[in-house]
């Protein structure tokens, strides 16, 4: 594998990034878990956060990609002087998130009454496991209690051995710090209309059991036993497993339509005779078991590697069981940048910001760095007035209606300026700078690309017979298959009246070809069954491997030349270098 660059198009540097939420203000009362969460998405997000914390001394030899882009104010909240620093900082806030025991904040002055009093606008988040109220309020708790508490802990056992605690991940992260940071959100939503704050709880075991809506859904339509690992989603249907491959390392499987679970079998080379026929009764629970046994014969025959060159990229619904020190390293991974490596810290990586915004992308801010209360009050101050200073409703109403138009306008003359205005694609403007980014990594030898031209065959024809509204109505039908059939970080420009050019990261050109079958096959499902074949859709397709050797004008020469060797084929036919 292609030793990976710490060169990443993910923002990581020691300035503020950008983002959706750049000027939004946030205080963080030090804590673990779930409000350090919320708290970093916030600031990949572009928040100015701000935590307080009565240390100073912080391990910087192993960075925490939790407390990247926030700054460490250091008050002791015990002392008359410091609190009065909190309560001057949380008045010029916009969020303020704490993830103490209730009644916590209130005994130290920092309360909702008091800071709301001083900060009628604030949004004060509040995270704890079991709420501000109800029996459990007041008892202390982890992770584990609160998806036991939920039914989820129970969900996910085999029936055979104690529930195994599936990491932190779905009590203090699913349940707890992705379910403050929408009711942050949602709350600063409302804000623009009422221009008032509120009060958000948090409650873990609330989130998690939110986070069991559907198995509770099937539960209640008879559909979930309560017998663990005995139903569809919790291992105990063979084709939603893990195996053990003949290395020891495991492979994922989850083709649960059976158009999918077919795919998967005959991939594997197993053929609907007698001796397979137990296989093909995908949906016969009482034959799980026996099924299951097969399947696991079957993947221990073959290494992870090996059934990854097999099923890897089709429709079997297959992932292999990587590791922490080998999902950085996977292509698709590599090719989506879903990691970035720690600062300083070479080898050693992070998880990227999540999701991606088109114009106002998110990015990862510094480790932490220790300001002073003076130094935040003088920032937060000189930045533009907010809607806050508004003096009334009404006012504020309009003045938040007038920026969300400007934005919209904005956004509007953004999209304008990338994208081709008949299909929404990339236009070739945006298009070449996307090129060129790619083409810089291949230099430094990062990883390979392609490049596919796609010709729509016969388009004079079209508009000559049948109008230029259906030429029109062709190409933007064209784009949206294109859409439905290349992949998410892959790159689709409308380069000329009927021809489209895709850049294809990460990918070889056996690869390409066959997302070019697909994009074929993918035209004669859509195509009309009738006689009329004048109107049946085909493309001719030119593939190029990008090289370092060939600058961008040449590697597109030879594939408009590579194109036309294509139509003299006879059309819808692929060529590849």
């Amino acid at each position: 594998m292609t030793p990976r660059s710490d060169n990443n198009s993910i923002q990581q540097s020691q300035e503020k990034p950008g983002g959706p939420l750049q000027g939004l203000k946030v205080v963080e009362m030090a804590a673990i878990g779930p409000v350090p969460f919320t708290a970093m998405m916030l600031a990949d997000m572009g928040a100015d956060v701000v935590r307080i914390d009565r240390s100073k001394s912080k391990d910087e030899s192993s960075p925490n990609a939790m407390d990247r882009g926030r700054q460490n104010l250091t008050l002791n909240l015990k002392k008359t002087g410091d609190l009065e620093q909190a309560r001057r900082l949380i008045a010029q806030a916009d969020v303020l998130l704490e993830g103490f025991r209730p009644g916590v904040m209130e005994r130290l002055g920092l309360g909702p009454e008091p800071c709301m009093a001083d900060n009628p606008r604030l949004i004060y988040g509040r995270m704890t496991g079991w709420g501000q109220q109800g029996p459990l309020a007041a008892a202390a708790g982890h992770d584990l209690n609160y998806i036991a508490l939920s039914g989820a802990l129970h969900a996910m056992a085999d029936g055979e051995t104690p529930p195994r605690p599936p990491l932190n991940l779905v009590g203090d992260y699913g349940g707890g710090g992705m379910l403050l940071l929408s009711g942050v959100l949602a709350a600063l939503h409302e804000r623009t209309k009422s221009s008032r704050g509120q009060v958000i709880d948090a409650a873990m075991s609330d989130g998690t059991a939110l986070l069991m809506s559907l198995p509770y859904a099937l539960y209640n339509s008879g559909r979930w036993t309560q017998l663990p690992g005995k139903n569809l989603l919790d291992g105990g249907a063979p084709f939603y497993q893990c195996y053990k491959c003949a290395d020891g390392k495991f492979i994922s499987i989850a083709p649960i339509e059976p158009q999918f679970y077919e795919e998967l079998l005959l991939r594997c080379g197993v053929r609907a005779d007698k001796e397979n026929a137990l296989l093909f009764e995908q949906m016969n629970q009482s034959s799980w078991p026996r099924m299951q046994e097969q399947l696991k014969h079957l993947f221990a025959t073959h290494s992870r590697d090996q059934w990854c060159e097999l099923l890897e990229g089709t429709d079997a619904c297959f992932a292999p069981v990587l590791s922490m020190s080998e999902a950085p390293e996977h292509p698709h991974n590599r090719a989506r940048e879903t990691f970035v490596s720690l600062s300083g810290q070479s080898g050693k990586y992070q998880p990227a910001p999540a999701p991606r915004f088109s114009r106002t992308p998110s990015g990862c801010g510094a480790s932490p760095t220790v300001t002073d209360i003076d130094a935040v009050m003088q920032r937060w101050s000189a930045e533009l007035p907010s809607v806050r200073t508004l003096t009334s409703d009404t006012e504020a109403n309009q003045a938040a209606a007038l920026q969300q138009e400007v934005q919209y306008l904005k956004s509007r003359l953004e999209k304008l300026e990338t994208t081709d205005s008949l299909t929404g694609l990339n236009n070739r403007r945006s298009f070449s700078e996307r090129l060129r980014q790619e083409h810089a990594r291949i230099q430094r030898g990062d990883r390979t690309a392609c490049l596919l031209l796609a010709n729509i065959d016969h388009f004079r024809h079209i508009n000559e017979q049948y109008g230029h509204e259906m030429g029109d109505q062709v190409l933007v039908r064209f784009a949206e298959i294109c859409n439905s059939v290349f992949r998410q970080y892959d790159v689709v420009c409308r380069w000329g009246d009927r021809e489209f050019l895709i850049l294809l990261p990460a990918t070889d050109k056996h690869q390409a070809g066959a997302v070019a079958d697909r994009l074929h096959q993918t035209l004669t499902d859509v195509s009309p069954d009738d006689d009329e074949q004048s109107m049946k859709l085909t493309v001719s397709i030119a593939i190029i491997t990008m090289t370092a050797d060939k600058d961008i004008s040449a590697l597109l020469r030879q594939l408009d030349d590579m194109l036309t060797e294509a139509k003299s084929a006879g059309r819808n036919v692929t060529v590849l270098d």
